[in-house]
């Protein structure tokens, strides 16, 4: 059985190293300890199945591989999906960016995300309630503790969520681009609104009243992923 545990570890190593991630970007985005990760590779803990479901995930192999050894009936181990790793910042931080006086670059905390953006992208976990459309049919909720990451190189469309700083309130606002039918996405006079109906629309009517963060391109419930 010991045996067999380490086995797993050193696969969950190698697989781990070939995702081209440290252990530190593991932990955060499974919410477990640094500690945790490494004694599953040394074969010191052993992984729920649950968690086991995450890694695979996460890494782009087989659960059967990381197991046995072994492929599955697909006759071989999944080649790892090419991730991107990503600042994320806090609201203070993307104030501070907004105002020139930090770079997204600056930002210590990473996360590593397979959606497809460019270098241009942040993440941040969602701070307000105004995105919790889960009353409404079809929209997605997003509640405070999620995290999403925005491309600033995305160009949104109608109806696309997007993070804003408005410069006058000194707030930063992550809500749906309505389009004021001029068929340039971004382009003012444009209204944001809020999936939670107690929020008012936010109308945009300068392009010097906003700094535009970026695009949704992946949002993330932290503990599902």
């Amino acid at each position: 059985m010991k045996d067999e545990i380490r086995s797993l570890g050193k696969r969950l190593k190698d697989a781990r190293r070939d995702a081209k991630m440290t252990g530190d970007e593991v932990a955060k985005i499974l919410s477990k300890s640094k500690q945790l990760i490494s004694h599953w590779e040394a074969g010191r803990s052993e992984i729920t199945i649950v968690d086991l479901r995450k890694v695979a995930s996460l890494y782009g192999v087989e659960i059967e591989w990381l197991l046995s050894g072994t492929p599955s009936k697909s006759g071989m181990r999944l080649k790892p999906r090419q991730g991107r790793i990503v600042s994320k910042g806090s609201k203070a931080e993307i104030l501070e960016i907004a105002r020139g006086a930090l770079t997204i670059e600056d930002i210590a905390e990473k996360r590593h995300t397979y959606a497809d953006c460019s270098a241009h992208s942040i993440s941040f976990e969602i701070f307000e309630d105004a995105m919790d459309g889960a009353s409404i049919a079809g929209v997605t909720a997003f509640k405070p503790g999620h995290i999403v990451t925005v491309d600033r190189e995305k160009m949104p469309s109608p109806g696309e969520c997007v993070m804003l700083v408005m410069v006058r309130s000194k707030d930063v606002v992550f809500r749906r681009y309505k389009s004021q039918g001029f068929g340039k996405p971004l382009a003012v006079p444009f209204k944001l609104t809020a999936d939670n109906s107690s929020y008012d629309t936010i109308d945009v009517k300068r392009a010097t009243d906003f700094v535009f963060f970026g695009t949704l391109v992946e949002h993330v419930i932290l503990g599902s992923k």
